[in-house]
């Protein structure tokens, strides 16, 4: 055990040049959302079975704004910023009644503006590469809803609409990656996020509007996602001497 823990208290204890007590830097990100079956929602049935079975599936979206840190040592900072994200899915809809057939996949994004605020810790690997892990909270801000729809024939259609359950709305992010820092060039990372809202952020309709007869299905979407993150962090600017 001890030639185990040994080795790790070395690498944590050990020096960086690269920021400071005190040190705030400033950076750039952009953040693909990478739909998956094992993180985050994918996808979600709303069925009204015989007469039609529909499907939401998460598809690539992205997230990009600006990302500020302040380190409180050269192992621990505090890292927030804002961000605009764009969600987006695909629909799929069947329609199955007698004399009314028909299959078709439409596209939805929702977009919100997103503060979040993280705790990081940072292990050195290398003089230039650091490694790190961060969690904490975000705001969430959805200015507006969604909808679009899908012509079945002249008496007949598939609609959608996506209602915000909240106009603000909070959540939880973990994070883990790895910084190349140069004194020159600045810092170039990449890692993932997970981010995860507390409550669900819309409410998905899916409806059959048929001559005579409409047909309806709510669910609600938690809009959870995880991320792949490019960040670029300006060099620190030298303090002028007095």
């Amino acid at each position: 055990m001890k030639k185990i823990i040994l080795p790790f208290l070395i690498i944590l204890l050990s020096p960086t040049t690269f920021a400071q007590k005190g040190d705030n830097i400033f950076g750039l990100q952009i953040k693909p959302i990478i739909p998956n079956k094992f993180i985050g929602e994918y996808e979600r049935n709303f069925d009204s079975l015989p007469i039609f079975h529909s499907q939401s599936k998460q598809k690539l979206g992205y997230s990009f704004g600006m990302v500020m840190r302040h380190y409180f040592s050269d192992k621990i900072a505090l890292e927030t910023g804002i961000n605009f994200t764009k969600r987006r899915y695909s629909l799929h809809y069947e329609v199955n009644e007698v004399g009314l057939q028909e299959t078709q996949d439409l596209s939805v994004g929702y977009i919100n503006y997103q503060i979040p605020v993280s705790a990081l810790i940072f292990i050195k690997l290398s003089d230039k590469l650091h490694m790190n892990a961060s969690g904490g909270v975000n705001f969430g801000f959805y200015p507006s809803a969604v909808s679009t729809s899908g012509v079945i024939d002249i008496e007949n259609s598939f609609q959608f609409r996506g209602l915000r359950t909240e106009w603000i709305q909070f959540g939880a992010n973990a994070n883990f990656g790895f910084e190349y820092r140069t004194k020159k060039d600045g810092a170039f990372y990449l890692g993932a996020t997970y981010n995860q809202p507390f409550s669900n952020t819309m409410q998905f309709t899916m409806a059959i509007e048929r001559a005579g007869a409409n047909t309806a299905v709510r669910d609600f979407i938690s809009g959870s996602y995880l991320t792949i993150d490019f960040r670029y962090f300006l060099p620190k600017q030298k303090k002028k001497k007095e």
